[in-house]
């Protein structure tokens, strides 16, 4: 009684062309989750790991070794990607080379001798603040995320007076820098006036922003990619410690091998030793091969005793010994 299970979509699930569907599929929606910045909200950086997971096995992808490329190209293109298309770009955009607004005009920054940066702007208001804060993770979620306000992705650092020089409307502030480290501000004014989101390059030497961008796209795909690997870890050493089980049990002839076993009109897995399926009560073929055989028992052992004239071996009932010729009494 071979089993033969049936195959969904006429069984395309399983077939080459659709493992490579499924593999496709789940770099696609797992890299466009992570553009849109879905893995912030709610831990979701655990689903979009058991996504990456799910997805390609459910078109029939088994092979751990395919598995695991996906995982490991999932990483590097998203860290890449993510990185040197769409972190660095956008850090760069938006340097102070580039500042415009409407309240707050002619920005310089100049380096002075102790080391500190003077910030210098226009500004027609009574009161000015500078607001500086060390940019911190650099990923899709900043980049599509629609909203640069420096409160939403920096650890600000220090908050700043501007100081009104002369009676004109120019302000001024000293603020410290570390050197190669990425700053981020904004200033705010009278009745909510402030800046979009600025990025300070005055301190910066080529090649930061894209190491910048590289390290923090990797720190966030890692996590995913970790979620992931766990999973794969995880399930592919239960199913080979269920698949050492199922040996024992064949073994021990508990349970039938693969493809026998299961009932022929509902396909319920069937113990060995059951003659009606527990489901539907159809009676079980079991294949000869697996049939229990009878027990041969031993033939009993005759008593016997030695015969007095010749010390042969003589039945327990004979009356004459079969070697001798013997005659022998009741007793």
């Amino acid at each position: 009684m071979e089993n033969t299970p049936r195959k969904p979509y006429d069984g395309f699930m399983g077939t080459p062309a659709a493992k490579v569907v499924g593999l496709v599929l789940a770099f696609a929606v797992c890299f466009f989750m992570m553009y849109m910045g879905l893995y912030t909200q709610y831990c979701l950086f655990v689903f979009i790991g058991v996504l990456l997971f799910v997805i390609p096995k459910l078109f029939g992808v088994k092979d751990f070794k395919v598995l695991a490329v996906l995982g490991v190209v999932f990483l590097v293109a998203t860290t890449c990607i993510g990185g040197l298309c769409f972190s660095a770009p956008i850090m760069e955009d938006n340097t102070t080379e580039d500042f415009s607004d409407e309240k707050f005009t002619n920005l310089e920054i100049v380096e002075k001798e102790d080391g500190k940066y003077q910030f210098s702007v226009d500004y027609a208001g009574s009161e000015a603040n500078l607001h500086v804060g060390k940019v911190g993770t650099t990923t899709f979620k900043v980049i599509f995320g629609l909203n640069y306000k420096a409160e939403e992705i920096c650890t600000l650092d220090k908050d700043y007076q501007f100081t009104m020089v002369g009676n004109e409307d120019r302000y001024t502030a000293d603020v410290e820098l570390d050197k190669d480290v990425i700053y981020s501000f904004f200033i705010t004014g009278d009745e909510g006036d402030e800046t979009e989101f600025v990025i300070v390059s005055e301190n910066l030497s080529d090649g930061v922003f894209t190491s910048h961008a590289l390290k923090w796209n990797l720190y966030v795909a890692a996590i995913v990619a970790i979620m992931f690997f766990l999973i794969l870890i995880l399930t592919t050493w239960m199913r080979a410690n269920l698949e050492k089980t199922r040996k024992k049990m064949e073994a021990e002839g508990r349970l039938y091998p693969q493809g026998y076993g299961r009932c022929k009109d509902c396909g319920m897995l069937v113990l060995p030793g059951e003659n009606v399926c527990r489901k539907c009560g159809a009676p079980i073929d079991v294949p000869e091969e697996y049939r229990r055989k009878p027990v041969q028992q031993e033939p009993a052992v005759k008593e016997t005793f030695q015969c007095s004239d010749c010390g042969k071996e003589v039945p327990s009932d004979a009356t004459v010994c079969p070697h001798c010729g013997a005659e022998f009494d009741e007793e």
